[in-house]
């Protein structure tokens, strides 16, 4: 699990290091990364008192049977949280 989410965090550097802090791209990590990922960012925005963040979860392309599966615990978190979204507009 340690080497798991070492992986995680790498695969989250490399994907975000050209990312401005308005954004965050969480391709190619587990729903439950992805979404720890996004609390740590959205605690950073909320902390820094800026008013958007642009999530990039993908399109399922590389998920079994192309289904999504970061997109619903994105929502549910936003939901969650009750922060307004818009999902699938850049």
């Amino acid at each position: 699990e340690e080497a798991s989410w070492r992986a995680a965090e790498y695969i989250f550097k490399e994907k975000n290091s050209r990312q401005d802090e308005y954004s965050i791209d969480l391709h190619g990590l587990r729903g439950n990364e992805a979404i720890k990922f996004l609390e740590e960012r959205l605690e950073t925005q909320k902390n820094n008192k800026l008013d958007h963040l642009i999530v990039i979860y993908g399109a399922g392309n590389h998920s079994e049977g192309g289904v999504r599966k970061i997109k619903p615990e994105v929502e549910k978190l936003l939901k969650t949280k009750n922060l307004n979204f818009t999902a699938d507009k850049p």
